[in-house]
């Protein structure tokens, strides 16, 4: 079982950080996220200065609904610019109360204004089991996170 995370670096740590250009094109981002199955990429300059994040809604609302075409449309025409973020040494709960708050599954984590890391809701959420293991009668894991 894992440990407990105090911070957000503790979450994020070791995971990588998925990204992406603000003057890549859609596509590509939607390739990286499709591929890593992800629901978002923070989006950062050269240096990791977080600038913006890009979302599953994000591309549904101002790509899909609107016919722009993902090999033409930059990822900085879509994203939502300027995102809320946490410090990598704030608590966990902080980022579950913001996301709960504020309505959005992603928050971006920095560590003296560089982008380190992404937490999402689902850091928060016991893990699904799945119907083959309850039928073999194991246990259902659950994430190590307590809020």
């Amino acid at each position: 079982m894992k440990r407990k995370a105090k911070t957000l670096a503790d979450l994020v740590d070791g995971r990588g950080l998925h990204s992406v250009d603000p003057g890549e094109n859609l596509r590509t981002a939607c390739i990286k996220m499709t591929s890593h199955n992800i629901g978002a990429l923070a989006v950062v300059q050269r240096g990791g200065k977080l600038v913006g994040i890009l979302s599953e809604r994000d591309i549904i609302k101002r790509s899909v609904i609107v016919y722009r075409p993902s090999e033409s449309t930059t990822v900085r025409e879509v994203m939502t610019s300027d995102p809320a973020w946490l410090p990598a040494d704030a608590a966990p709960q902080e980022a579950y109360a913001l996301m709960t708050a504020k309505g959005f599954r992603h928050v971006p984590v920095c560590r003296n204004g560089i982008a380190v890391g992404m937490v999402s809701i689902r850091d928060f959420q016991p893990a699904r089991s799945s119907q083959l293991s309850k039928l073999r009668g194991g246990e259902p894991q659950v994430v190590a996170i307590t809020i």
